[in-house]
């Protein structure tokens, strides 16, 4: 039998709409990456982002300039902030979970930041017990 796990989602969200939430996905060592990162940006790209996660909490399709998959991912996908902030995330479980942010990477450094998102993914799956093939 699989050993369960207690979850309180709100230790995790940064907001829960209509038509689904998006959370802070997990570390196995505690840290919530995504968090931080959004923490240290200006007050302006913080809104920002927290404006696209509402949006995306109720629904609403985003432009591609500002919300896509990622070219070379399954799974995650990038909020896009004008400045060249960026924040990953990937879909499960009925809502969005925030993996980590950067500054816009060189296009030799991009897929090491993809790869650190997918593997905050994993963790954070694993933590839950979930089982994705990536």
């Amino acid at each position: 039998m699989a050993k369960s796990t207690e979850v309180r989602l709100s230790e995790y969200c940064e907001i829960i709409g209509p038509k689904g939430f998006v959370a802070y996905a997990k570390r196995r060592n505690g840290k919530l990456e995504a968090r931080g990162y959004l923490e240290s940006l200006t007050k302006a790209e913080n809104a920002f982002f927290k404006r696209k996660f509402e949006q995306l909490s109720k629904g609403e399709k985003l432009p591609p300039n500002q919300f896509s998959r990622y070219r070379e991912s399954k799974y995650i996908y990038e909020f896009k902030h004008h400045s060249g902030k960026r924040v990953y995330c990937f879909k499960d479980v009925g809502g969005w979970w925030l993996t980590s942010g950067h500054d816009k990477a060189p296009k030799n450094k991009q897929r090491q930041q993809v790869n650190r998102a997918e593997a905050i993914m994993r963790e954070h799956l694993e933590t839950w017990n979930i089982v994705k093939d990536i």
